[in-house]
């Protein structure tokens, strides 16, 4: 367990072993949860990418790389 001290101002310093095992870095985001039982659960916003597969239905027919990076292109050149 890691323990730490609210300070005056309302701001809490995790301890370095928290930071490490949440991957935290300087401007992440946290999600703090108050379970029905009284804990409180800080969790990580973080997600990992390998979460997101299959939330999209594949193409309906193969996009080649071409196809892709023009795309990219295309949109890039849309927000300059």
């Amino acid at each position: 367990m890691a323990e730490t001290m609210l300070k005056e101002d309302g701001h809490l310093l995790l301890p370095k072993e928290v930071l490490e095992y949440l991957h935290l870095h300087p401007g992440d985001r946290l999600n703090i949860v108050i379970q029905n039982n009284g804990d409180v659960v800080i969790k990580s916003n973080l997600r990992d990418v390998r979460d997101l597969k299959g939330i999209l239905p594949p193409p309906s027919k193969p996009v080649s790389i071409e196809d892709m990076k023009r795309a990219i292109r295309l949109r890039g050149s849309k927000n300059q």
